[in-house]
């Protein structure tokens, strides 16, 4: 069968400034499901507190865009629909606005989206974030196996590391 596009079968009464897409595998009190407050399957996805949720290429609404850096910078960065004028890190490309720094240095207080820094060659069914204090050898750091500050949470062996509200996982 071929699925529906979500903006035939989500109905929100004004378009909502976060991009959504059909997801057949949400459950009630799964993170971003049920967007528009009427269907389970309508899913919000890559922005705002629903960044830990990759859109997929079939995604409705606002596009996300991209930072555009002449040089790849050492900080890291993400597209943040949320960013304004004179908010801590947006601004980062110096083109788009939206273009945030995050998680180190002066912009230790803005959390880094972990699915946009992580690298995992399959998606863990454990929870993750990314912890910019994290070290190897600390427990659930380097949990892509590439980056110290990727994070294992919430569950064993890692119960005792609490996730943050932007943690990802294929659970939530």
């Amino acid at each position: 069968s071929v699925p529906c596009p979500a903006s035939v079968v989500c109905h929100f009464p004004s378009s909502p400034m976060v991009p959504y897409f059909w997801d057949s595998t949400c459950f009630l009190g799964m993170l971003g499901c049920k967007a528009d407050g009427i269907h389970l399957q309508c899913r919000f996805c890559g922005d705002s507190i629903y960044s830990s949720i990759q859109c997929p290429s079939g995604m409705t609404g606002p596009s996300t865009g991209a930072c555009t850096f002449d040089q790849h910078p050492g900080t890291p960065y993400f597209w943040d629909s949320s960013c304004r004028h004179g908010m801590l890190g947006c601004l980062a490309d110096g083109i788009h606005e939206q273009c945030r720094f995050c998680g180190q240095g002066p912009y230790a207080q803005v959390p880094c989206p972990a699915y946009q820094l992580c690298s995992f060659a399959t998606e863990p069914s454990a929870p993750y974030y990314w912890d910019p204090h994290c070290f190897v050898g600390k427990l659930g750091c380097k949990a892509d196996g590439i980056h110290a500050q990727c994070r294992f949470c919430g569950v064993p062996p890692y119960q005792d590391v609490p996730c943050p509200g932007q943690a990802s996982s294929m659970e939530k």
